[in-house]
């Protein structure tokens, strides 16, 4: 019986988890700064530090998408909430944009501006 007790409460933990990253994705989306006029970046050479895609602006809800500037074609910042930029950026091998959060610091202007059509 104590081993049931066990698992249930690690599986509501780890669903806690998710539900969490979600709600934290939702609440930036709806208190994040708009950014305008949108503007290219690119990735920062951070001493050999890996740079990551996260679910929602928080260390917890990092994924396991590597950002690797060899690979990236363009990234557009959207938004900003405290220390992340809600971004899309698409790969050069990849006709599909990626999105979601980064580091602030993990990124820089590229200098490019983008005008609405």
């Amino acid at each position: 019986m104590r081993k049931i007790w066990y698992l249930v409460l690690l599986s509501t933990s780890f669903f806690a988890t998710a539900t969490d990253c979600e709600l934290l994705n939702q609440q930036a989306t709806e208190n994040s700064v708009m950014i305008s006029p949108l503007e290219t970046y690119q990735l920062k050479n951070n001493n050999g530090e890996k740079d990551y895609l996260y679910s929602a602006p928080n260390e917890a809800c990092r994924t396991d998408t590597l950002l690797r500037s060899d690979e990236i074609s363009t990234l557009i910042v959207y938004s900003d909430y405290g220390n992340f930029y809600y971004a899309i950026y698409f790969l050069k091998d990849h006709p599909e944009d990626i999105s979601g959060w980064v580091k602030k610091d993990s990124i820089q202007s590229a200098g490019y501006r983008l005008s609405p059509q």
